[in-house]
């Protein structure tokens, strides 16, 4: 699940009312997260290094265009001007979803072992 690093600013689809995306929002993030910086011509997929002299330096995981994911050694490292990003969204693990998801399959399971019809007959 992606979550914008920015979630406490109104959500528009016009440009933020800023210049440039502002550089200490990249404290919310850890090196080698995976984020979406998204700019006005695409969506890049990085895994984030640092942030240095006003860009975004990092390795690219799924290619921009078609949206594969690339293998370890065709990953290359790229680097974003901040004042292309208009979005910046950061993979965070949601252990509520998986949570609901793995109880729910649990609670399935069970139903559908009791009422299932195994067609053996002790008669």
């Amino acid at each position: 699940m992606y979550k914008d690093v920015m979630d406490l600013a109104p959500k528009t689809t016009e440009r933020a009312q800023f210049e440039q995306f502002p550089e200490n929002e990249f404290m919310k993030i850890h090196k080698n997260e995976r984020i979406i910086a998204k700019t006005a011509e695409r969506d890049y997929n990085v895994l984030y290094k640092k942030v240095e002299n006003g860009t975004l330096i990092g390795m690219v995981w799924k290619e921009p265009v078609t949206g594969d994911i690339l293998k370890l050694n065709d990953r290359y490292l790229i680097k974003i001007p901040l004042d292309e990003i208009q979005k910046l969204e950061v993979w965070k693990k949601n252990y509520v979803v998986w949570g609901v998801v793995g109880v729910a399959s649990l609670v399935g399971l069970y139903f559908l072992i009791i009422n299932a019809d195994w067609g053996i007959s002790l008669y």
